[in-house]
């Protein structure tokens, strides 16, 4: 348990790190794995799921949540499971990896996260609509584009922050040396006044 547990955070540390640290799109990130990493990247995730369900429910003890929990892991289990543990055995790994190559190989899929990626590729390896398929990368792709919004408000934002914040210093210099002058100014006067 523990090997699968470093292993599924060097998978998910070693993608999020290259893909950050690159300044890469999700999607690119990816491309520029080799096949071992993309196997080791899905191995861990699929392991992940399963310990991910193990820790919601740990030490919850409002059965109703933990009923929610199960309701909402279930359903994709059930969709998923045949793939999932063929995956887990280290099998039918080309498949979901062809697919999500296929997947970022189109640029406006390219934003889209992996793990959601993954589990388009899943959904529709086990028969789900395209469809349905095509409606959550339209909202993925939608939220995306909101994101983008947000953080080009915010970067203008700081970028209008630090223009005030460097006028208000201007000012304030600006301030300091009238205040210096006038004081240059009226100690002049008080010494031409004294030699007169």
């Amino acid at each position: 348990m523990k090997k699968i547990f470093a292993f599924l955070l060097l998978s998910i540390f070693y993608l999020s790190t290259v893909s950050y640290s690159q300044g890469l799109s999700p999607g690119v990130a990816w491309r520029n794995l080799d096949k071992i990493d993309k196997e080791f990247f899905l191995i861990g995730f699929v392991h992940g799921i399963n310990m991910g369900i193990q820790w919601s429910v740990w030490d919850v003890k409002d059965t109703s949540c933990k009923k929610m929990i199960d309701k909402s892991y279930s359903s994709y289990i059930d969709r998923t499971s045949p793939l999932l543990e063929q995956i887990q055995k280290g099998k039918d790994l080309n498949i979901i990896i062809n697919k999500l190559d296929e997947f970022f190989s189109y640029y406006d899929n390219r934003n889209i996260n992996v793990p959601l990626a993954v589990y388009l590729m899943l959904l529709e390896c086990s028969g789900e609509s395209s469809e349905v398929i095509n409606e959550m990368v339209r909202d993925q792709k939608e939220a995306i584009k909101e994101i983008e919004k947000l953080e080009k408000s915010a970067r203008d934002n700081q970028r209008l922050a630090d223009k005030l914040n460097e006028a208000l210093e201007e000012a304030k210099e600006r301030m300091r040396v009238e205040k210096e002058r006038k004081e240059s100014g009226q100690r002049l006067k008080e010494l031409e006044s004294q030699y007169k």
